[in-house]
């Protein structure tokens, strides 16, 4: 998946560091077929969302962990300059692979979710104006805990749900997206989101020296390193 270049002589002990990571991935990615294939053999139906809520939350887990790992890769390949030669179509598989994920995790009952990932325990949300261990508790008991969360509940829940690991692979999904959108020509989710507070977004071409309006279509020229420095391009 990712082609690893020893930039220069002094990236050896880099490399090696994000060998180690592949080789934690690969491990990770095997027992993430392992355990769904136990699932599926284990299934009443044949399908994976019959399966015991014991093998779906191995799978889950399993999933989860493989698609950190994977993100960490990314991560340490672009610290290193590493290309990783990202396509659309390799975004697209990387995005229906984490959304096959989040499927799953609908299959589970909200229970074995919280056992399965435990709500983060940070207390200070109010005092810092953030999601906290409190806000996720007051979420979830409006939840029916022995019911399968379903699909549709799933984006909604992982946006309110504070888990590290799952915070890390909803960040992963946003991120995904984004770059599909990018591919295809089309706003991203903040772009969205800004547009309908009405809070303008812009486009920096540092290459080319200006600043585009995502919202008027303005181009602004930037005459100076500090961004307050533009000037209209007409």
């Amino acid at each position: 998946m990712i082609d690893l270049k020893i930039i220069t002589p002094d990236n050896e002990k880099a490399i090696n560091h994000t060998k180690r990571m592949i080789s934690q991935y690969r491990a990770w990615e095997r027992q993430h077929i392992a355990s769904f294939n136990q699932a599926v053999n284990n299934s009443s139906t044949g399908e994976l969302k019959d399966s015991p809520q014991e093998d779906l939350c191995k799978v889950v887990y399993a999933a989860v962990k493989r698609i950190c790992a994977l993100d960490d890769i990314f991560r340490e390949c672009k610290r290193l300059g590493v290309d990783s030669a990202s396509t659309y179509e390799k975004t697209k598989e990387y995005f229906e692979f984490i959304d096959t994920a989040f499927t799953v995790m609908g299959y589970m009952t909200l229970k074995n979710f919280i056992t399965t990932f435990p709500i983060t325990k940070t207390y200070d949300g109010e005092k810092w104006s953030c999601k906290d261990y409190y806000y996720t508790v007051d979420v979830v008991n409006n939840m029916d805990m022995e019911a399968p969360i379903g699909r549709d509940r799933i984006s909604e829940l992982l946006w309110d749900y504070q888990n590290e690991l799952l915070f890390q692979v909803y960040g992963q999904w946003m991120r995904t997206v984004d770059s599909m959108r990018r591919y295809q020509g089309e706003k991203t989710i903040v772009q969205e989101m800004f547009d309908e507070m009405n809070i303008p977004t812009h486009t920096v071409n540092a290459e080319k020296g200006f600043k585009l309006n995502n919202q008027t279509g303005e181009v602004m020229k930037i005459t100076n390193k500090k961004s307050g420095h533009l000037k209209l391009v007409k």
